[in-house]
């Protein structure tokens, strides 16, 4: 495993935030390591969820990072800082004129430490996703040109995702992911199929009345699929997880009511070449993915007692590796 490590890993550190007027920010930064090169970027990503929002049009950015340092919780980089630990998260970056200043803790306070999501092979390749906080207070300002966003105390949610496969080897062929806060209950789930449909990895965590469950077999039955001229893939307008142990039994019935963004995960030619970028994206098998806001009906049994909620919005994503 730790000779994999030294020629190929890839780090990704994911954050979101949902405003009170329905707006999308999500923003993440990737270091992945090749031999002994390090390539690091960020992305950021504005999105109005309708005019009236507190965002006025969609930005997106996305900068290369000198690395200057790292440690455990923290990257020094030409273009700022960013800290991470088990108490939140501060970040302190300047991109292409546009400053962020943002910083978020965990709510409530978050002493549980849930198991990751493994996909492995038998050569000691394997990808590991867990969310670092299930729900967090985010607060602090993105500066942009002409307009200063501020975040007041607002709701976000935060993951990690490292994997030491070569790109063009993930047995991966599609992907869910969603996540949902409430006042009473949080969930946030990943499923995976491979590239024969056969297997799939999944997990799924709620936090119900400050006790957090953890699941690790459910199923989704997608349906109403509708294609993205964007993307050039098919997709699932609707779909319904369900899920039961011995503890927990969750069924969540999600529609899409509009596509939130649409992109490749590795957009390679414009900062590469294009001869060079279209091979790897060739090699990295090109994973096509596409973000929605959404809405939902979640019914949980837990303990003796149900639980209704109907018409809950909520971030989700779709996304296609390329065979």
């Amino acid at each position: 495993m730790l000779q994999w490590m030294k020629i190929f890993k890839f780090e990704k550190w994911y954050f979101d935030i949902l405003t009170p007027q329905n707006d999308y920010i999500f923003f993440y930064y990737t270091i992945t390591k090749l031999l002994k090169y390090n390539i690091s970027f960020f992305n950021l990503n504005l999105i109005p969820f309708k005019p009236s929002g507190l965002i006025d049009r969609t930005y997106n950015i996305n900068t290369k990072l000198k690395i200057k340092k790292t440690n455990n919780n923290s990257v020094s980089t030409d273009k700022g800082e960013i800290v991470i630990d088990k108490l939140g998260c501060k970040i302190n970056l300047t991109l292409n004129g546009i400053k962020i200043r943002l910083t978020t803790h965990p709510y409530p306070i978050q002493d549980v430490v849930w198991s990751y999501l493994t996909i492995n092979s038998k050569n000691h390749q394997f990808i590991k996703w867990s969310p670092l906080f299930l729900k967090s207070r985010f607060s602090g300002e993105f500066v942009l040109e002409n307009n200063t966003i501020s975040i007041d105390n607002y709701f976000g949610y935060a993951d990690y995702l490292f994997s030491n496969y070569f790109p063009w080897k993930v047995p991966v062929k599609t992907m869910f992911w969603g996540r949902i806060h409430h006042n009473i209950y949080d969930l946030t789930f990943a499923y995976s199929e491979n590239q024969k449909l056969v297997q799939k990895w999944c997990k799924m965590i709620i936090r119900l009345d400050n006790y957090i469950y953890q699941m690790d077999d459910f199923i989704i039955v997608s349906k109403d699929y509708d294609y993205s001229n964007e993307l050039g893939i098919m997709y699932p307008g609707s779909y319904k997880l369900y899920g039961k142990n011995n503890l927990i039994t969750v069924e969540l019935s999600s529609r899409h009511i509009k596509i939130a963004d649409e992109s490749t995960f590795i957009d390679l030619p414009v900062r590469l070449g294009n001869l060079q970028g279209k091979f790897l994206k060739y090699l990295s098998k090109e994973p096509k993915g596409l973000k929605f806001f959404s809405k939902a009906v979640v019914k949980i049994n837990c303990r003796g007692s149900s639980y209704v909620f109907e018409d809950e919005f909520f971030i989700d994503e779709y996304v296609v590796f390329s065979d």
